[in-house]
């Protein structure tokens, strides 16, 4: 149950509200031709411009993979010689 006088009606630009709905007359244009362009290049970029644009300082190493909370046991062996092993 809403109370109709408290009922908030919306109107686009001014335009004219009627039984609570917004009316507006809506004009479609055509949109400008563009011109198509390639979406990659086959220009290589220079590899410090490369590194600035994804924010990346220097060689990572594998340390920035580590869990420091990770604490190795039988359970995680068993896991990585699982996922390690070699299939015939």
């Amino acid at each position: 149950m809403t109370d109709s006088s408290n009922r908030i009606t919306l109107t686009m630009n001014g335009e004219h509200a009627q039984n609570g709905i917004a009316l507006e007359v809506v004009k479609i244009h055509a949109v400008a031709e563009h011109e198509q362009t390639a979406l990659f290049t086959g220009a290589p970029l220079p590899l410090d411009q490369l590194m600035e644009r994804q924010a990346v300082h220097g060689p990572q190493r594998l340390a920035a993979f580590a869990d420091s909370e990770w604490q190795a046991d039988d359970e995680s062996e068993r896991f990585l010689e699982a996922i390690f092993a070699e299939n015939d």
